[in-house]
This record gives C-alpha cells, sequence and structure tokens, in this order.
C-alpha cells in the first residue's frame, strides 16, 4: 500500500488545528457537481405528483410534509435564482420601504 504524506506541515491540520487525512485533504479540492443525480429528480417529481394529487383531496398534513421536502431539495434552484435577481429584489425592497415610510409620514 503506497501512502502520500503532505509536503507542507501547514497542510496537516486544519484551522482548528486537527489532524487531516491527505484524502480529506484532496477531496476538499475537487470542485463540487453542481445538479441534481436522477434519482433526486425522481423523487422530486413523485413529490410533486403527490402535491398535486393531495391538493385536490385535501390531505393538509400531507401537503406539508411535500411542501417542506420541495423547499429543501431546491434551495440550489432557489439560490441560484436570487443570486440572479439580487439587484431588482434589493430595488423593489428598498423602493417598497421608502414609500411606505413616506405614507406613513403624510398620513399619520
Amino acid at each position: 500500500m503506497r501512502y502520500r504524506w503532505f509536503a507542507d506541515e501547514a497542510k496537516e491540520t486544519d484551522e482548528f488545528g486537527v489532524p487531516v487525512s491527505r484524502a480529506a485533504h484532496d477531496e476538499a479540492l475537487q470542485p463540487q457537481k453542481i445538479g441534481y443525480h436522477r434519482g433526486e429528480v425522481l423523487a422530486i417529481i413523485i413529490v410533486m405528483a403527490i402535491l398535486l394529487y393531495e391538493w385536490f383531496h385535501d390531505d393538509s398534513q400531507l401537503i406539508y410534509v411535500c411542501v417542506a421536502f420541495l423547499v429543501f431539495e431546491l434551495r440550489p434552484i432557489a439560490l441560484l435564482f436570487f443570486f440572479c435577481f439580487w439587484q431588482e429584489f434589493w430595488f423593489f425592497f428598498v423602493c417598497f420601504w421608502n414609500v411606505l415610510g413616506f405614507v406613513l409620514f403624510v398620513f399619520a
């Protein structure tokens, strides 16, 4: 068996002083894959179908479970959408609060 040792002693520990293996160090350097796997997409589609079925049959407990699962699974898409439209959202948010403050100041 061949072991790979650290060339630099500073990389042997993390920022808290805990020893780090070479495999964990090399894994952290690899780029993370963005996107969904086949099973995750299938689970999202099945939960959407269950959500639509339960929406028409009015089972509120299962609807809450489906919505919670979809919110958890669709976080990467929501973050992508949020970062793409951050400036427009911030402009709307600031304008809304300025108009609301003016209305309250004038009519209060």
